[in-house]
């Protein structure tokens, strides 16, 4: 398999999770892993990627399908995917935690020697995609902070009825919506289903 074969041996069957951190040379961590907890020799693969960047989760339907339901736990936005960076050579902190014991080892990631690239181009190409995943990140706590406020709208749509006395908070309500609505269409499309359009 291509990656880091990363190697363990437990005592025994912990009742704690085994969790294994990768961290680059200034010590950011990198990668979190979870590992197999079997009594004795255990194997994890690190494919040598980074963290997923985050993910977007919808609080409301589509525009124009309000028909979908949305879950106890959301659901997926259909356009924003998630995605791994490849990390570029150089050295690495691999640290096993279970329960409060640790256990720290590097571990050197060489260049590929099929890769044209020189160390300093590849440096600067990791440090641009670091620079994109870093406004992907920041694009989809935007589009989450927005999904929240407006499912707090819809919720309070349901509380006020039709009464006329709410009226205008009713429309105070649509009115920010709209706003909110517009500044979230500038990141993601908000009338995709996930039903193969």
């Amino acid at each position: 398999k291509y990656g880091a074969s990363i190697n363990y041996w437990l005592k025994s069957e912990p009742k704690d999770s085994v969790l294994i951190t990768i961290a680059d040379q200034s010590g950011t961590v990198v990668r979190t892993l979870t590992g197999t907890k079997q009594k004795g020799l255990n194997r994890v693969m690190w494919d040598l990627q980074g963290d997923q960047t985050k993910a977007a989760t919808m609080w409301t339907p589509p525009l124009y399908a309000p028909d979908i339901t949305i879950g106890e736990k959301g659901r997926e936005a259909p356009d924003i995917g998630r995605e791994r960076l490849l990390l570029p050579p150089g050295s690495y902190t691999v640290t096993v935690k279970v329960g409060d014991q640790t256990a720290s080892q590097p571990l050197t990631v060489l260049k590929d020697p099929h890769s044209g690239g020189s160390a300093q181009e590849i440096a600067v190409q990791y440090a641009l995609m670091q620079k994109l995943r870093d406004d992907v990140n920041q694009a989809v706590d935007i589009v989450n902070g927005i999904e929240k406020v407006r499912r707090q709208l819809v919720d309070l749509r349901q509380v006020l009825g039709d009464d006329a006395k709410t009226a205008d908070v009713r429309t105070a309500a649509d009115s920010l919506e709209q706003k909110l609505i517009a500044v979230e269409t500038e990141i993601t499309e908000l009338r995709l289903t996930g039903r193969g359009q």
